[in-house]
């Protein structure tokens, strides 16, 4: 398993294409499932073919506009769950030459969770969907509002079904509301 003391990095270019991506970010990907994700299959793409939801484009073009412009590195704290992990992870980006963009994602803990079909990429979807935040994995279940995706497949039954929903991303209230501010403050927290 990937060590929670190493960085996963990859680059972009002032146009925001993969440009360069390291080893270990190459075996995050093929350990989580996505062994198509290779240099080959990445490199010269737009990073928004890989970033699912408007929403979070919008936010990640912000954040690209503020570091390119202020020349100041951001950095913020996100989920990247798989079916069998809850990784708390961070995610900074730097300023490099000629307007390119440095990503360095780390592993801060991880914890362990039960077998969430919901998280497996290969796992065969049904027609329906269900909105998760891609910053804190809350999903959105009406009347309820925001809740632990843990929670929600639980309360939703689907622990028990291989028929899982969709995953439409994008940012809770919470979270889009501290991204936005902290852009606005120039300090991405």
């Amino acid at each position: 398993m990937a060590s929670e003391t190493q960085n996963y990095r990859y680059l972009i270019d002032a146009e925001d294409r993969l440009i360069g991506v390291d080893a270990l970010w190459l075996a995050f990907a093929r350990e989580n499932g996505a062994a198509e994700l290779t240099a080959a299959s990445i490199l010269g793409r737009p990073l928004s073919d890989f970033v699912e939801g408007d929403t979070i484009r919008a936010v990640y073009a912000e954040i690209h506009d503020r570091i390119r412009t202020s020349g100041k590195p951001a950095s913020f704290c996100f989920r990247c769950d798989s079916p069998l992990l809850k990784r708390h992870m961070r995610l900074s980006i730097s300023p490099a030459e000629a307007g390119k963009l440095i990503y360095d994602s780390r592993v801060l803990w991880t914890e362990p969770q039960r077998n969430l079909a919901l998280l497996d990429a290969g796992q065969p979807r049904s027609k329906s969907f269900l909105t998760v935040c891609s910053c804190c994995r809350k999903a959105m279940v009406e009347p309820g509002g925001w809740q632990e995706i843990e929670n929600v497949a639980r309360s939703l039954g689907l622990l028990e079904t291989d028929n899982v929903p969709q995953l439409r991303h994008t940012l809770c209230p919470e979270c889009s509301q501290a991204m936005r501010h902290s852009i606005a403050n120039s300090d991405v927290a």
